[in-house]
């Protein structure tokens, strides 16, 4: 296993986690995939955040992936970025909580 701390692991600390054996106590972990929707509204409430409102031209017919992430960003409209952080972080609480609940963790 990679230290978290070693300048070669491209990953870090992530690496370290996913790496890391689970304990005898969570005997029923399973991977976790957020919907399709959920990662659209992560992505959308990130862009607002960072670029704040939505301002670039929607992509082509070609490019179906850009226009679902686009409709999703220019949804949110004038959300203020702060807001849209705010949003961000109470979306993650409750991925986070869908996650505990799958792998039976109070």
């Amino acid at each position: 296993m990679r230290s978290p701390r070693n300048p070669d692991s491209c990953v870090g600390a992530l690496g370290f986690i996913i790496e890391a054996k689970p304990t005898a106590d969570v005997k029923d972990l399973r991977c976790y995939r957020p919907s399709y929707e959920v990662m659209l509204r992560f992505y959308s409430l990130y862009k607002q955040a960072v670029c704040g409102p939505c301002e670039v031209p929607r992509p082509g017919f070609w490019d179906p992936v850009g226009r679902y992430k686009w409709d999703a960003w220019n949804k949110l409209g004038e959300m203020e970025r702060e807001s849209a952080m705010a949003a961000y972080v109470d979306e993650m609480k409750n991925v986070a909580q869908e996650v505990f609940v799958m792998i039976k963790v109070y």
